[in-house]
C-alpha cells in the first residue's frame, strides 16, 4: 500500500529498514509528551529513501494539543518558535528582511492555513521604509504574500513569489502550507519545519512548481501542518484493508475549522517570536492584537 505522508518522522517510522543510512534521526521528549524529531537527509541515498530533497526536517508533535488548553498551546508555540529561530540563525543570523508566503486556498478550510497565518503576521516593512522612527527598533522588516492557488489565479504560485522577490529582495523566505499525513492522530497537532522549501499540492498528487532556494534564489524555510489524510490510509490503519478505489479520496476532521484556526495562531505567533527574537512572548502577543 502507498504510504501518503509529508511528515518525515512519520515516513521514518514506517521504514522497513531501521538502520539509518543516508540520513540521521534524533528524537527529544519535552513537557506535555511533546516529541521533537529532527531528521537530516545527508545524501542521495537518504533522498531516495524518503523521496525528499537533501536537507533538514524538524517536527514537533503532542497528542495533548487542543484548542482549549492555553498552557499546552503556549508551550507548543514557544517550542516551535525556537525551532524556526534555529533555522533562521543557521541561514543568516543578521537577516533583516523577511517575506512570509501563505500558500493555499482560503475558500477551502483544510487548505486555508497559509492565508490564516498571514492574517496574524506582524507586518513592518512599510513602516521601516516610510516612518522608521515610530517603530520599535527591535522589530525586523517583514512583509507577507498570500498568492492563492493556480486554479483561482491562473498563475503559478512560484511565478507570483518570484515577481515579489525581485522588488522586495528578502534575506529569508518562510513558506507555510497545509500538508498530508498518514495517521489521523497528527491532524492539527504536528508541525514540520524544513530548510528545503516545499512543492504546493504535492501531498495530494497536484504538484506545482517548487518554492525553494533553488528556484527562488533566496534561502527558504517551509512550515507545514498536516490537516488532511487519505481515506485509503485511514481504512488501512483502523481496518487493515487496502482499497485502491480510495486512492484519490482525501478526508479531514469534522472540526477542521477549529483545528486550522488553532494551528494558524500557533504558527503565526511562532514566526513572529522567531523573527523578532529580541521581544518577549507577551510583547509579541500585544503586537498581534
Amino acid at each position: 500500500m502507498k504510504i501518503t505522508s509529508d511528515l518525515l518522522f512519520e515516513i521514518s517510522n514506517n521504514l522497513k529498514i531501521k538502520k539509518e543510512e543516508g540520513y540521521k534521526k534524533q528524537t527529544f521528549l519535552g513537557r506535555y509528551d511533546l516529541y521533537k524529531t529532527h531528521i537530516d537527509i545527508i545524501n542521495e541515498k537518504g533522498a531516495k529513501i524518503f523521496n525528499r530533497d537533501v536537507g533538514s526536517y524538524t517536527s514537533i508533535f503532542t497528542d495533548k494539543l487542543n484548542p482549549y488548553d492555553t498552557d499546552v498551546i503556549n508551550y507548543v508555540t514557544i517550542t516551535l518558535s525556537e525551532v524556526i529561530k534555529d533555522y533562521i540563525f543557521k541561514i543568516n543570523k543578521k537577516a533583516e528582511t523577511f517575506l512570509i508566503v501563505g500558500v493555499g486556498n482560503k475558500n477551502y478550510v483544510s487548505d486555508s492555513l497559509g492565508p490564516l497565518v498571514n492574517n496574524s503576521i506582524i507586518i513592518t516593512r512599510h513602516a521601516k521604509i516610510n516612518n522608521p522612527k515610530v517603530l520599535d527598533s527591535r522589530l525586523k522588516s517583514v512583509c507577507a504574500l498570500t498568492p492563492s492557488v493556480l486554479g483561482v489565479t491562473g498563475i503559478e504560485t512560484q511565478n507570483i513569489v518570484k515577481g515579489v522577490i525581485e522588488y522586495i529582495n528578502p534575506d529569508i523566505i518562510i513558506v507555510i502550507d497545509s500538508i498530508i499525513s498518514k495517521s489521523y492522530n497528527y491532524i492539527g497537532k504536528c508541525f514540520q519545519v524544513s530548510n528545503v522549501g516545499l512543492v504546493p499540492g504535492s501531498g495530494v498528487d497536484n504538484k506545482q512548481k517548487a518554492l525553494d532556494e533553488n528556484t527562488l534564489k533566496v534561502p527558504t524555510i517551509s512550515i507545514g501542518v498536516p490537516l488532511v489524510i487519505s481515506a485509503q490510509n485511514l481504512l488501512f490503519d483502523y481496518l487493515n484493508k487496502d482499497i485502491k478505489d480510495l486512492d484519490d479520496l482525501i478526508v479531514t476532521s469534522k472540526d477542521i475549522d477549529i483545528l486550522v484556526k488553532n494551528a494558524a495562531n500557533i504558527v503565526a505567533t511562532s514566526i513572529n517570536l522567531a523573527i523578532h527574537n529580541k521581544m518577549s512572548f507577551d510583547e509579541i502577543l500585544d503586537y498581534m492584537k
